[in-house]
């Protein structure tokens, strides 16, 4: 495994490391057994969950 050595590479790597992240949290929620609206309930409460992080 190749890890970047230099500030650019290491926020490409983030990056690309939050869409995987993403992407594992929604295959998550479509999986769910509920609702369509259940899951966009669940959805936007990740998101808000997300910004009171940011703002700590």
């Amino acid at each position: 495994m190749n890890l970047p050595t230099d500030k650019t590479g290491w926020c490409e790597f983030y990056s690309e490391f939050a869409k995987l992240q993403s992407e594992l949290v929604l295959l998550g929620i479509r999986k769910l057994n509920v609702s369509i609206d259940e899951k966009e309930k669940i959805l936007y409460g990740i998101i808000d969950k997300i910004k009171e992080r940011l703002v700590d």
